[in-house]
């Protein structure tokens, strides 16, 4: 069974933490400092070349674990630069506009912060989420536009997407990229095992992906890019109810619920990043400002 903690193996830049709270002080005398709340005697019995030893130890650590924090927020920022191409590729495969991938990734953010989730990783889950489709770049597009009922071979044609878009994600080895293979692959499993590719049940299910399929769900039936009609949130969330504890995980449903008020600022301001996506450097953390 996948691991139940809600955060699974992706770090972000401030994941790593060596300062005073979880290291001895270092001795007096060794020029190097000491800490504010260690107490002396961790070093009582030890020679005056171990202590300098241990507090050269101690420093080196500080200096490793600020190096690896920079390296972090530099791969954070590098892949968010990546990631603006990807959600104008992925766009047109999937409705022809970013607003439902822009929204998918900003409701499956808030739901993650409903679940008291750190928002530092609500942020990765911000840009990965909205890439969960990504993999139907590898689709023909005879079976995307099809009108009419497809066959058993095109529907298990289309539902390749989740493992193209794993691999073609999986590629980089920065962490919203890396959660977002994740999600690419396991968005359409579902809580009873019914699900695929893998046919993964409960929380065999990444948390991430539990949370993306919850979004989407709620984002293509309340604005549909297939040209059927959109459902009022009250019909919408009914049937959220009705797949609660087979398609859905019961908690990430009720996070969702308290989701609700949130839903129409979503959708004003993804139509405004959606414009501003093709000529905008970057874009901002927005998911934030449609939180109650």
């Amino acid at each position: 069974m996948a691991s139940t903690l809600p955060i699974t193996a992706f770090p972000t830049a401030d994941s790593i933490t060596v300062d005073d709270f979880s290291l001895p002080e270092t001795p007096k005398g060794t020029g190097l400092g000491h800490g504010a709340c260690a107490s002396a005697q961790r070093y009582r019995g030890l020679s005056d070349d171990t202590s300098r030893q241990v507090a050269r130890i101690l420093q080196d650590l500080r200096a490793a674990a600020a190096q690896r924090n920079q390296a972090l927020k530099a791969a954070h920022i590098d892949g968010r630069r990546s990631f603006r191409p990807l959600l104008l590729i992925a766009s047109q495969r999937d409705g022809g506009t970013p607003e439902h991938c822009l929204r998918v990734g900003a409701i499956a953010a808030l739901i993650a912060r409903e679940m008291k989730l750190p928002i530092s990783w609500c942020d990765l889950l911000f840009d990965a989420a909205a890439l969960h489709d990504i993999g139907k770049i590898g689709i023909p597009d005879a079976i995307l536009s099809k009108p009419t009922a497809l066959t058993e071979f095109e529907r298990a044609t289309l539902r390749n997407h989740t493992t193209v878009g794993a691999r073609f994600l999986g590629a980089s080895a920065t962490p919203s990229f890396r959660l977002a293979a994740e999600i690419a692959l396991n968005h359409h499993e579902c809580w009873d095992g019914s699900g695929y590719p893998a046919g993964r049940e409960g929380d065999d299910i990444p948390l991430p992906a539990r949370i993306t399929a919850v979004a989407d769900f709620l984002d293509s039936l309340a604005w549909p890019t297939d040209g059927s009609l959109a459902l009022p949130v009250a019909e919408i969330f009914h049937l959220l109810e009705l797949a609660k504890g087979a398609q859905f995980d019961p908690q990430v449903v009720d996070a969702a619920e308290r989701v609700k008020p949130a839903l129409d600022r979503v959708h004003l301001r993804a139509r405004t990043q959606a414009h501003q996506l093709d000529h905008a450097s970057s874009y901002e953390m927005w998911w934030r400002e449609t939180k109650t």
